[in-house]
């Protein structure tokens, strides 16, 4: 992409931004300090929601995505959102918040069990259910192609 371009200008949000914000409220209404709260978005895309819920004080947030291209492009947002709050402490700094992203296949994670307070998914469970073929641990559903009538 063009050096210095702003990557907000082709963000694309995939549910929009209310329902994502909404999602970073309830996360922060559960009841957990949000400085100490550990959240992992899986199937983070860009980061943008990692990003919002860093900026809304969450202690470390965590994005893993299987594909190597959207952890790229969420680091390139994550360093966009860094440098629209100068005086945040630096990615990983000592006792500051932070957002790290991880390439992670959800179906066979890396991730520690037991490390996360909270375990966002905004899609990705419907996107994965939807692409398993049938006979693994998938029944057909009202959005399935027809099947092919059987033969006389």
């Amino acid at each position: 992409g063009e050096e210095g371009a702003d990557p907000m200008d082709r963000l694309f949000v995939w549910f929009g931004k209310m329902p994502m914000l909404l999602a970073a409220q309830a996360i922060l209404q559960l009841g957990l300090e949000p400085g100490a709260a550990e959240v992992v978005d899986i199937g983070c895309g860009n980061g943008y929601f990692c990003e919002v819920l860093h900026a809304l004080g969450v202690g470390s947030v965590t994005g893993t995505d299987y594909s190597p291209a959207a952890v790229r492009l969420a680091q390139t947002v994550s360093r966009h959102f860094q440098r629209q709050q100068p005086h945040a402490p630096a990615e990983g700094g000592e006792g500051g918040n932070r957002t790290r992203y991880l390439l992670d296949d959800a179906l066979n994670t890396r991730l520690p069990r037991g490390a996360y307070d909270v375990v966002y998914d905004s899609g990705l469970l419907d996107s994965v259910a939807m692409t398993l073929p049938e006979g693994h641990g998938r029944e057909r559903g009202p959005f399935d192609p027809p099947l092919a009538p059987p033969p006389p």
